[in-house]
């Protein structure tokens, strides 16, 4: 279970570390018209101020379009950038006419103003659109959800890597203390065996002497007193 528990963690931590480059790339990466774009591909959300300038699509969608600022041809449909109070938004039209040179294009809008176009300020003609996903990452990006979406987890990744960092370092400094301390049991037991050794050893060469000092002991016959016998005889003969 603990397994389990780790690798769905570490899962976890790999998809929150992309999330947050991501998210991160999204708002450093914005180009001097304050949309981000990753290379030639640019990323608009549709919100309810610029959906009347692109009305086939819904608010919170997310728009790619990929640069095309050249050989487009009458009645392509592009995306540029225009100005609306003082800010730049994102807006649809269909080429009508073009005047192009070798260094720059300008493009007539088939609309009631006749917008006239400069290739600078066309985005391009292609599109991709995510449902939803704009407002989710608009949301992101802004302060609250940045602090709390993006910088609270890897802040809670970046602790639980220090906490397993610092126990790996006492579990390595205590490792060596443990191996030392074993070593010095086995020395202790070793010297313990060796003194059991020498002193068996010692007491059985000390009883070896022992029996051989006893068989070394001559024993002693019994002494007969000659003088004795000889005063017995001188007994019997008397008595005689």
């Amino acid at each position: 279970m603990k397994r389990i528990l780790r690798w769905i963690w570490g899962v976890l931590e790999v998809f929150i570390i992309i999330y947050a480059i991501f998210i991160t790339s999204c708002i450093l990466c914005r180009n001097k018209y304050g949309f981000t774009q990753f290379n030639k591909m640019t990323f608009v959300t549709i919100t309810e101020e610029n959906q009347k300038y692109l009305p086939d699509y819904q608010v919170d969608d997310l728009l790619i379009v990929r640069e095309q600022k050249t050989n487009l041809n009458v009645g392509d449909v592009v995306y540029y950038y225009m100005t609306v109070n003082e800010e730049y938004i994102v807006r649809s039209g269909v080429i009508s006419s073009k005047t192009e040179d070798d260094y720059n294009a300008m493009y007539v809008l088939n609309d009631t103003d006749k917008t006239t176009v400069p290739a600078t300020r066309v985005l391009g003609k292609f599109s991709t659109s995510y449902s939803s996903v704009g407002g989710v990452l608009d949301f992101l990006e802004s302060q609250i959800g940045f602090l709390f979406f993006v910088l609270l987890p890897i802040m809670i990744v970046f602790i639980y890597q220090v906490y397993q960092f610092v126990i790996v370092l006492r579990y390595e400094k205590v490792m060596p203390e443990d191996l030392e301390d074993g070593k010095k049991k086995e020395k202790d037991t070793d010297l313990s065996k060796e003194k059991v050794e020498d002193l068996s050893s010692n007491n059985v060469v000390s009883d070896s002497k022992e029996e051989k000092n006893v068989d070394s002991i001559p024993v002693q016959e019994p002494i007969h007193d000659s003088s004795s016998d000889s005063n017995t005889d001188t007994d019997d003969i008397e008595l005689l």
